[in-house]
């Protein structure tokens, strides 16, 4: 007989996006509807690499690096997606006038209650402005912020 694992929900995840210096606060999940789709968190640095010699020999070599991504998807008229907008244009705003002292310095904190898995990230920002689809009917948008650090629990 084989074990049930436990369920999951996506209501069981909670989100926060934080930068006291901005007066970011963006939070969702826990069964909110804020329009937020799917949320994937993608580490940046291959850990192990290898280097083949010429007589086939193997040397391993471990990379240090924390830094990633956190995507996530959006419905195109959500609450979500606006709250993002607005970060993105403080920040562009402030580095139109030689401010980015506060570029990468906002945090997220991702948690699966259920079971307690958690990624906390820092030197969080916005890759870019996301695509945007205009068509027949509303679709999503998928917002990229690279972090500096994530740390995975």
């Amino acid at each position: 007989m084989s074990d049930v694992l436990s369920t999951y929900s996506f209501r069981d995840v909670n989100v926060s996006f934080s930068n006291t210096n901005l007066g970011i606060a963006i939070l969702f999940g826990g069964g909110s509807t804020q329009g937020v789709n799917e949320i994937t968190v993608r580490m940046s640095t291959d850990r192990t690499t290898e280097k083949v010699g010429a007589d086939g020999s193997v040397m391993p070599s471990a990379i240090p690096g924390d830094n990633g991504e956190v995507e996530i998807q959006v419905l195109q008229t959500s609450v979500a997606h606006q709250q993002f907008l607005n970060w993105f244009n403080q920040l562009i705003t402030l580095s139109l006038s030689g401010n980015v002292d506060n570029w990468a310095t906002t945090k997220c904190f991702i948690q699966l209650i259920t079971n307690g898995t958690s990624h906390n990230c820092s030197g969080v920002s916005p890759v870019k402005m996301p695509d945007i689809p205009y068509a027949a009917e509303g679709g999503t948008i998928n917002w990229v912020f690279r972090c500096a650090n994530i740390y995975n629990s």
